[in-house]
């Protein structure tokens, strides 16, 4: 067994993201969410401020396909030029199109330049690839709410995906219908990486013979025609990276709901998702988005400004970039 297992780590991975200890490019951050107004794309941009202030140099990318607002975040104007308009597979030209903000060592980038695929995505997104290029320590991509293909594609590819919900059932229910959609997504695009589609369609057709009832038993099943692509199917899925912000908490009961995604992932779709924390509802948040600043500008002290530095520590501790290092 620990032969198989030697074996098995020897194996380049299918879906290429940083290692720990690997300093050769930035650590790409993918914000996603399954309903619009939880408050994701305020938290990226607060975290994001609070990175740079910490010394790290960091680049927020808009990268919502409709809509786009994190200028006014950071109160600066609508860039005129975004990713959209450059040629298809252009990295070179990705920089020219990074503007300055307010706050030193933060940067900022709009558009996506990404063609929807409407099967698997083997390749890493152009974005991805064109920021893992770029010299920055952190890369924050707010990729949106709405499901879709390169929602799905930028948040597999980067190197943690982090999840923002509310403790509100149709928010909950919008969280774990994205992180469905998600798994799917990552499962074709596994099947497609290792060639058993064959394998996949067999396993459907016998799908009530098997007992196959969760995404889970689907990968079981895999396993039962071919071992060795049922146990690499698996282990490409457990390396799938996510991590969960509750946003708008007002209880404590409110807080354990984090608990219960955390549950419900391992159980049923046998990924790992990781509570990163969570944020107090706060009646400055509206206040600092009318004013176009980052929280902590207008309440330094408040408990939600310092869940979110708390959050920003741990994402660099995750990055394996100590927070006292030189940026």
């Amino acid at each position: 067994m620990d032969g198989e297992n030697t074996a098995f780590a020897k194996i380049e991975p299918l879906i290429l993201r940083r290692t720990p200890g690997d300093r050769s490019g930035p650590f790409v951050l993918g914000f996603f969410a399954g309903k619009g107004g939880v408050g994701q794309s305020v938290l990226a941009a607060n975290i994001a401020v609070h990175l740079a202030q910490t010394g790290k140099r960091v680049l927020l990318v808009d990268a919502v396909r409709w809509g786009q607002n994190l200028h006014t975040f950071l109160d600066v104007p609508a860039p005129e030029q975004t990713l959209d308009l450059l040629k298809s597979g252009d990295l070179t030209g990705v920089e020219s199109l990074i503007i300055d903000t307010p706050y030193d060592k933060l940067k900022l980038l709009c558009g996506m330049r990404e063609g929807m695929s409407s099967t698997s995505s083997t390749e890493c997104p152009f974005l991805i690839r064109a920021a893992r290029m770029l010299p920055f320590d952190f890369v924050i991509l707010d990729l949106g709410c709405h499901p879709s293909f390169n929602l799905f594609d930028h948040a597999i590819w980067s190197d943690f995906a982090v999840l923002t919900t509310v403790p509100e059932p149709t928010a909950m229910e919008g969280a774990y219908e994205v992180l469905r959609g998600l798994y799917f997504r990552l499962f074709k695009t596994i099947e497609a990486k290792l060639g058993i589609e064959d394998i996949v369609n067999k396993a459907m057709m016998t799908s009530h013979e098997l007992g196959i009832r969760t995404p889970g038993d689907l990968v079981s099943a895999i396993h039962f025609f071919r071992p060795e692509s049922g146990d690499r199917m698996g282990k490409e899925i457990e390396r799938l990276r996510l991590l969960l912000i509750l946003n708008a908490v007002r209880t404590t009961g409110e807080s354990d709901v984090g608990d219960g995604v955390v549950s419900v992932c391992k159980r049923y779709f046998g990924f790992n998702i990781e509570l990163l924390g969570f944020v107090d509802h706060d009646n400055t948040v509206p206040a600092a988005v009318r004013q176009r600043k980052p929280l902590h500008a207008v309440q330094k002290d408040s408990k939600c400004t310092r869940q979110i530095e708390k959050i920003s520590y741990k994402l660099m501790s995750l990055g394996i970039l100590d927070k006292q290092d030189e940026g």
